[in-house]
């Protein structure tokens, strides 16, 4: 007895092989954040439940359920995977497929199929890509053809014209829902999907450059204006690094609390202004980038004095989706900033780079004079670019200078930064992007993390304005080595690039293959602006087209329950004409028969025979009389005898049906009123 009271049935091979899918196609997308002896521990459970299916019976105790369960619990808490977060799916999707081990009725089996589809909506926290959303859809199909499959038995022939017809009569309500449902200003809970690796407040030459080796997308940039700026405009301006050891920037506060003032604004002569609608990927920190110079921030972002932009939600740890405003070129203005702190440079620097610094501020009493000397040195001595420079030892500002002459963008902002600040002249390093990589399908920039790059700005004290100075711009690349993406000036096209991340290819594919990436980023793009942007500001424009903007929130709901009112009667109609058509006709037939006949004046009674309501129809409709007599005994034949050939039989009874069309107009009820009336 005990064995039976802890016996699990089987549900029949088929109905667990569709289960088994779903989940699959479920937890796919989790695969690479699991631990090594989770998908092999999914693997086992799902071959243990379909071989215990075959078997015919599936035994196991319920201690050693127990067991297994907290066996999974103590192995993700010890490898320290039981996080709050996506983490938490990871004891989800655990416990999902411990499952198996106790399923036993339709309960259970309708159980899991709705985690599956809780499992699929995790997922889209994570990415809401044109991807990510497709490979949604095609979860929920097969997970949806899962649960049908419980219910059709083994007697469904096909389950995927139903799941179709399913998604199809959802189509409307989802559209109605996602246009009309109220956008509330919220921000969901933080399920710490992943980041890609981006810049921290701390900045070593080497670090950028493991930033710019990954090929992720950091973002991605519209011009709704349909033109791009120039190339040479193309900074992406992130975060300012005022304090440094040498070795180490850091982004310091020189402006002790000071906020931006009117007047801190960007020179406005120099350029016109760029709009910018930009998705920005997780990156795990709070800077936001835009087009240098910012002119205002957005509203998902605040503008620090020194024209960066910090997410006002802390972190980014989501697609952040924004539209600023930049003036490509413009200087900035500072307020309240104190230029001890950009003038500043440690006393451990060698003597001959000190020289060197004290050399720059003998070319001329301007910044640009200065600033220029620097520049024609680094171009007259042999300077080269290079993403491998090798270690550059205790003094590496030095051994730069003097012996290695190549170095990555952070190796010559430094180098350039701390000599103008010898040389007397305020500067500080600049963090963000350089470049991009141009769609041909539209105004679209997409920016890799191989666009990585720093640049210095110096203060001009005549225009109290900061003045931009990229000290790699036009340099030649070190021999052997590739084109940075983020190297600007004839050398490298960074916004035409086919290659970029394309080495893997060979080279008679990279250019189709750059192609198929450009047009899918495009759509990307497309899906990204038309479907996942729809926020409350486009709801509002949807209104104002229809003319309801001027009512407000009650007129969105009023318009989404009129709208989801008439799609339900709709949907209830069409599914009754498709009930009636798949009706025996014969039934069908007669059916039409009785209502004409209704629409003549006589109903049939519950108690009536189909002949006897038809002599009683008859006498009451004497000029139909034949054909009320001949419809009756043919439908008796077809429904109750047997007929040679039912199909014309049925042809044959529709015709005469069709013959009563007038026994329903209003002249004939008013004559037979009027004979009941009189007694006739």
């Amino acid at each position: 007895m005990a064995s039976e009271a802890n016996a699990i049935e089987t549900l029949g091979l088929a109905r667990i092989r569709w289960l088994l899918l779903a989940m699959g196609v479920s937890t796919a997308p989790f695969l690479a954040e699991l631990p090594p002896w989770m998908p092999l521990g999914i693997l086992a459970l799902g071959w243990w439940r379909w071989w215990g299916e075959r078997r015919g019976r599936v035994a196991l105790r319920r201690p050693l359920r127990l067991l297994i369960a907290a066996l999974v619990f103590g192995l993700l808490l010890v490898t320290g995977h039981l996080q709050f977060g996506i983490q938490a799916s990871l004891l989800f999707i655990a416990f999902l497929w411990a499952k198996l081990l106790e399923l036993r009725t339709e309960r259970d089996y309708m159980l899991a199929c709705f985690l599956c589809y809780f499992l699929v909506a995790v997922q889209l926290f994570d990415s809401s890509s044109l991807l990510a959303c497709g490979y949604a859809l095609f979860a929920l199909a097969v997970i949806t053809v899962a649960a049908v499959r419980f219910h059709a038995g083994r007697e469904a022939r096909s389950l995927l014209p139903l799941v179709g017809m399913m998604v199809l009569q959802a189509l409307p309500l989802a559209l109605v829902l996602f246009l009309f449902c109220p956008r509330l200003q919220m921000r969901l809970p933080n399920l710490g999907g992943q980041t890609v690796a981006g810049f921290t407040d701390a900045m070593r030459p080497g670090d950028i450059a493991k930033v710019a080796a990954g090929d992720q997308i950091a973002f991605r940039v519209e011009f709704p204006e349909g033109r791009l700026p120039d190339e040479s405009m193309l900074y992406w301006r992130g975060l300012v690094m005022n304090e440094t050891d040498g070795a180490t920037w850091r982004h310091g506060d020189p402006y002790r609390g000071v906020g931006l003032r009117q007047d801190a604004g960007a020179e406005s002569a120099r350029g016109p202004a760029v709009t910018q609608q930009i998705v920005l990927m997780p990156h795990g920190q709070q800077w936001v980038f835009a087009l240098d110079t910012p002119l205002a921030a957005p509203e998902e972002a605040n503008l620090l004095p020194d024209r960066t932009l910090q997410s006002k939600g802390g972190v980014v740890s989501r697609l952040l989706r924004y539209t600023v405003i930049s003036q490509p070129g413009a200087r900035a203005h500072d307020a309240g900033l104190e230029l001890r702190h950009c003038l500043a440079y440690p006393h451990t620097l060698t003597a001959r780079t000190i020289a060197l610094g004290q050399e720059f501020a003998r070319a001329g009493q301007g910044v640009k004079d200065r600033s220029d000397a620097a520049l024609a040195w680094f171009q007259g001595n042999g300077f080269t670019y290079t993403l491998e420079p090798g270690e550059m030892g205790q003094d590496p500002v030095d051994r730069f200078l003097f012996e290695k002459r190549s170095g990555f963008c952070a190796h010559y902002a430094t180098a350039f930064c701390l000599l103008m600040r010898i040389a007397g002249v305020p500067a500080r390093v600049i963090v963000g992007y350089r470049g991009g990589e141009a769609n041909a399908f539209g105004a679209l920039l997409v920016v890799h993390q191989q666009h990585a790059h720093a640049w210095c700005e110096v203060w001009d004290a005549g225009a109290r304005a900061w003045l931009r100075v990229d000290p790699t711009y036009g340099l030649n690349v070190a021999p052997g080595q590739s084109v940075p993406a983020s190297l600007g000036g004839a050398a490298a096209a960074a916004t035409t690039s086919v290659a970029l991340g394309m080495d893997w290819a060979p080279e008679w594919a990279r250019a189709p293959l750059h192609s198929v990436r450009m047009w899918w980023q495009y759509m990307d793009a497309r899906w990204d602006g038309l479907a996942m942007g729809y926020g409350a500001e486009q709801q509002e424009a949807v209104l104002a087209h229809f003319g309801l903007a001027r009512f407000g929130m009650g007129a969105t709901i009023a318009v989404l329950v009129a709208t989801l009112g008439l799609l339900l009667v709709a949907l209830f109609t069409l599914m009754r004409i498709r009930q009636r058509r798949r009706s025996d006709p014969v039934l069908q037939a007669y059916a039409d028969f009785c209502a004409r006949l209704r629409r003549g004046g006589v109903p049939r009674e519950p108690w009536e025979g189909p002949l006897a309501h038809a002599e009683r129809a008859a006498a009451e409709l004497s000029s139909h009389a034949s054909i009320i007599h001949a419809a009756a005994a043919l439908y008796v034949q077809l429904r109750y005898g047997s007929h040679p050939e039912p199909a014309a039989g049925v042809a044959q009874l529709n015709a005469l049906v069709r013959k009563l069309s007038g026994i329903g107009g209003i002249t004939q009820r008013f004559v037979r009123k009027k004979q009941r009336s009189a007694g006739v």
